[in-house]
């Protein structure tokens, strides 16, 4: 009788815990996902314009040539998607992990609207032509410290929540939530800095550019997407983290290596040999804590891999977990000067990028949101079949864009690596593989548009009344 008490109790808590984070993580989530529309369009418009860049370049619509479209793209993705993705499944983890309630749910969505506006203004801006060129920073000198005050204030209600926890125990995916906060706020601000207000950086400050590259994937999208995997695969499974120790080896062996990679793509520029050099052996190194979480989850998950197959959240996290692991595997004969010199200033980095920012991590992230949504709203997601195909179309479109990308990035390298022809001549070479990637792109924003589709039916509270999750098939156990 105690044992039902008590678990009516933590159901009871459970549900007063969503019901306080619903607004900031519906907010969240519902921006993120239109974002990553908008991220696709872009995206898809971009690959058609490396092959014809005539194509919606006539009049008034000059602004869309890939000098502009290129960066707009990767803001989206990145700050649009990503962040937003990253906040709204953070705060809903930050409660539910330290059992704290949100008092004030509409400050984090006016901190919300904040990073947005700011957003929104410094793609405009970079369409108006007015971006830095600075990788993956090109936004408006005006743009950077709102979005970092944004950050920051989201950050310090999560320390606050820490810090107030009504439980005992500091689960892993706290520490890597926490991680990722205060390496991100480190690095963004260091990187424009240094970039944007110190002058003459020279060498040096393409160096940072690449650093700071690095650094917000292993430093920020890293260990927000492995929190998520942390969190998913012991509720799914019903049983604990196999081994503490693997867990903070993979935090600790990320945390030392993370910060020193990006460099590495300027191998043989004019940098002194061992900074690329220390980057590159960073970068191989960063395969140790990717492969102790990859080993963690395949333990913890045990004899019920037969879950995967049905349950949406374990499904999209597998994926995750097994694309993190190529992505490390990728990166590190990537970061050799063996293949790094073919694939340096190539699209194969591109597709790297890929490989990482949606493979693994907005793989993990819609494996959090088919999670939390159904707790949020209170209803059971309307269709299996969506579901199924949101998962397959992803999956297919993305690994078609990575393999396209990375091929022909390398078919460019050795191209240029003959000296017999010049670097027009190598992107013709790469053509037939950048119409693949374009291609590709079509199934990606199918899946995308019935993923958006989908949340709407959810969050209007149009999906499945039942108490019992929504199943790609029929399964015994569920979460």
């Amino acid at each position: 009788m105690s044992d039902q008490n008590s678990q009516s109790e933590d159901a009871l808590q459970r549900t007063v815990l969503d019901r306080s984070t619903k607004l900031p993580v519906l907010f969240f989530i519902t921006t993120a996902v239109f974002w990553l529309v908008v991220a696709t369009i872009l995206g898809f418009l971009s690959s058609v314009k490396v092959v014809n860049p005539e194509f919606m370049g006539d009049g008034w619509l000059y602004w869309t040539h890939y000098g502009r479209m290129q960066p707009a793209f990767t803001s989206s993705l990145l700050y649009g998607w990503g962040f937003n993705a990253a906040f709204g499944v953070m705060i809903w983890m930050m409660a539910r992990l330290c059992r704290v309630p949100l008092k004030n749910p509409w400050t984090l969505v006016a901190l919300g609207h904040v990073w947005n506006i700011a957003l929104t203004a410094g793609i405009l801006g970079i369409f108006a032509g007015h971006g830095t060129g600075l990788q993956w920073l090109e936004f408006p000198d005006f743009i950077w410290p709102v979005m970092l005050g944004a950050f920051i204030a989201i950050t310090v209600w999560m320390v606050v929540t820490y810090r107030i926890r009504q439980v005992k125990e500091t689960y892993i995916s706290l520490w890597y939530m926490l991680g990722a906060c205060f390496w991100f706020t480190w690095t963004f601000a260091t990187a424009n800095i240094f970039l944007r207000h110190v002058e003459k950086t020279g060498a040096y400050g393409a160096a940072i550019n690449a650093w700071y590259t690095g650094t917000l994937v292993l430093l920020f999208f890293v260990p927000v997407g492995l929190a998520s995997l942390y969190f998913i695969v012991p509720k799914i499974t019903g049983r604990p983290i196999a081994n503490y120790q693997l867990s903070t080896i993979g935090f600790w062996g990320l945390a030392l290596f993370g910060g020193w990679t990006g460099i590495q793509k300027l191998m043989a520029g004019p940098l002194p040999v061992w900074i690329p050099g220390i980057s590159g052996a960073a970068t191989i190194l960063v395969l140790v804590p990717i492969l102790a979480v990859a080993v963690n989850h395949y333990r913890t998950v045990g004899d019920k891999h037969s879950l995967i197959s049905s349950s949406p959240s374990l499904r999209f996290s597998f994926t995750a977990g097994m694309s993190l692991v190529v992505w490390g595997i990728v990166s590190a004969f990537m970061a050799t000067y063996g293949l790094g010199k073919y694939t340096q200033f190539t699209i194969a980095n591109e597709g790297n990028m890929m490989l990482v920012m949606y493979l693994f991590f907005t793989s993990a992230m819609f494996g959090m949101i088919y999670f939390m949504v159904p707790r949020l709203v209170g209803t059971e997601w309307f269709s299996a079949k969506l579901i199924r195909q949101h998962y397959w179309f992803t999956v297919y479109g993305m690994i078609g864009i990575v393999v396209c990308l990375v091929g022909g990035g390398i078919a460019q390298g050795a191209s240029i690596a003959t000296w017999d022809n010049t670097a027009v001549g190598a992107l013709n070479i790469s053509v037939g593989y950048l119409i693949g990637s374009a291609a590709c792109w079509v199934f990606i924003g199918y899946s995308n548009l019935m993923f958006l589709l989908h949340l709407i039916l959810m969050i209007c509270r149009l999906g499945r009344r039942s108490s019992e999750p929504t199943l790609l098939r029929d399964a015994t156990a569920h979460a």
